[in-house]
């Protein structure tokens, strides 16, 4: 999906993605280049597949952002969604079963092709909906690509565990193997608050509970325990659209950070041989 926008417009979220998510065309240059160099074996298959991924979900994240600025572009009030909400609803939220109770009294609840953005779509937008999701599809191509970063770190230790994160356990056991400066950053980066956040977002969208937004709709709740036989609810989340952005945003940015790092420690590795100068 592509949202239809004028050249000009195209051109100011270009500027501004790049502003935010500056490519690293530098990095991919020497890693590409580190990685030709390095003398072929067994992992040869496994280190250039895993640079291949990272540069393909770099990508993939800037596209995701870019669409979502777009969209706050094209519809500049979509972050204020929700504001003229009754406190109750915003305090105590929609019970989760409610919606699917009402979902054949809904019009068009089965709906999910919209050519007007600005439609509304469960008490949010069309396009609040469609930002949330491509805030949810990048963050979950930042931490697969920062497993791939583990994956050619681990390569370059001289093992490749069945299994590959980027978690704080398997980046201090590649530190303790490589014991340098740079690896050291790296662990810091795992060990970091951010990614801590990335991975909570991830596993709670993949596993238990899915953050919401009031941009995409209602805010719901659920039952977390019973009081003398009265249901007492969780209080809703409800991600303000400054806070799905810098989501995405630290996201990319952690990316790019180990993949600087990455480069370093690549270039010192596996030199680059002077045909790829």
């Amino acid at each position: 999906m592509t949202i239809e926008a004028s050249p000009e417009t195209l051109q100011r979220v270009q500027l501004s993605l790049d502003k935010n998510c500056p490519p690293p065309e530098e990095d991919f240059a020497l890693i590409g280049k580190s990685i030709a160099s390095r003398p072929p074996d067994h992992f040869t298959g496994e280190v250039t597949r895993a640079a291949a991924d990272t540069e393909n979900l770099v990508d993939e994240m800037r596209w995701h952002i870019a669409q979502a600025l777009l969209l706050w572009d094209l519809y500049p009030n979509l972050g204020k969604t929700g504001d003229n909400d009754n406190e109750i609803l915003k305090t105590i939220g929609f019970p989760g079963f409610a919606p699917l109770i009402l979902r054949k009294y809904t019009r068009d609840a089965t709906k999910v092709l919209y050519s007007d953005m600005s439609t509304t779509r469960r008490g949010g937008s069309v396009s609040g909906w469609i930002f949330q999701m491509m805030i949810d599809n990048s963050v979950y191509r930042s931490i697969a690509a920062l497993d791939r970063i583990a994956r050619i770190l681990w390569i370059m230790a001289g093992e490749l565990p069945e299994r590959i994160y980027f978690s704080t356990k398997q980046l201090a056991k590649i530190h303790s193997k490589l014991n340098k400066p740079t690896s050291e950053e790296l662990l810091a980066i795992a060990k970091s608050d951010v990614v801590a956040l990335l991975l909570d977002y991830r596993d709670g969208f993949a596993h238990d509970r899915k953050l919401s937004s009031r941009i995409a709709g209602f805010p719901v709740t659920h039952v977390t325990r019973f009081d003398d036989g009265h249901p007492q609810y969780e209080r809703p989340t409800n991600l303000q659209i400054d806070d799905l952005f810098a989501l995405a945003n630290a996201g990319y940015h952690q990316v790019i950070d180990a993949l600087s790092l990455l480069t370093r420690l690549c270039v010192k590795k596996w030199p680059i041989k002077k045909e790829y100068e």
